[in-house]
């Protein structure tokens, strides 16, 4: 996107684009419950692609995919030691060690941009499922700022994004994410971590080639 494209296809894509990392987002973040089970069956959250994400399940009852998609989570991305292990700090520094220095500059980075974890978060803030909801909290910034006609606020938000993906998300996440196609047996996480892929792949061909127009 660049900074001269009309203000409503751009403010449609910044949320587009907010709601894409959100969704990857919540994936990594919890286990499927029901209701999120039920919007993928409806076609409510990511349409067709719904099909993939479910396949193997076909026939099957929404107790059981949950509880087997909730074991897959479980064994895979809470509990599978440094291979896969969802933080920063573990998989891009040579550390290797939760709560590294990835994680306090992650930190930093979220104060300054104005977004607060929860309170009752109990993961640190380099976990891949919080960066990529800042990434969309970035967006909704944008979006925002867009709508009020505020152009230099939606720069702002664009340059702190291609920081943030520069500094923290687009260093670690391809490789985290290829261990995880590797790693899963259904196809709904194999399936995610293949189209987060595709998509950050595309945020980082933005930020490389046309960011710059936010700067001038």
């Amino acid at each position: 996107m660049t900074a001269t494209r009309p203000g409503f296809e751009a403010i449609t894509e910044a949320e587009a684009r907010q709601g894409l990392y959100s969704l990857a987002s919540r994936v990594f973040l919890r286990e499927v419950d029901l209701p999120f089970l039920q919007a993928l069956r409806d076609g409510n959250i990511v349409g067709a692609f719904s099909e993939r994400l479910l396949e193997g399940f076909e026939g099957r009852k929404d107790d059981e995919i949950i509880e087997e998609l909730a074991v897959e989570f479980a064994s895979c991305l809470l509990s599978s030691g440094a291979f896969l292990s969802p933080y920063e700090s573990v998989q891009a520094s040579t550390e290797g060690q939760l709560c590294g220095d990835a994680s306090s500059r992650v930190l930093l980075f979220y104060k300054k941009s104005g977004f607060s974890m929860p309170e009752a978060c109990s993961l640190f803030p380099d976990h891949f499922g919080i960066e990529l909801e800042f990434m969309g909290h970035l967006c909704a910034m944008e979006a925002s700022s867009l709508e009020k006609g505020d152009a230099e606020g939606a720069g702002h938000a664009k340059r702190l994004q291609s920081e943030f993906m520069k500094a923290h998300l687009g260093r670690w996440c391809r490789p985290f994410l290829q261990k995880v196609e590797r790693a899963m047996v259904h196809a709904f996480y194999r399936e995610i971590a293949c189209f987060t892929g595709q998509f950050i792949d595309s945020e980082l061909e933005w930020i490389f080639h046309e960011s710059d127009a936010f700067s001038r």
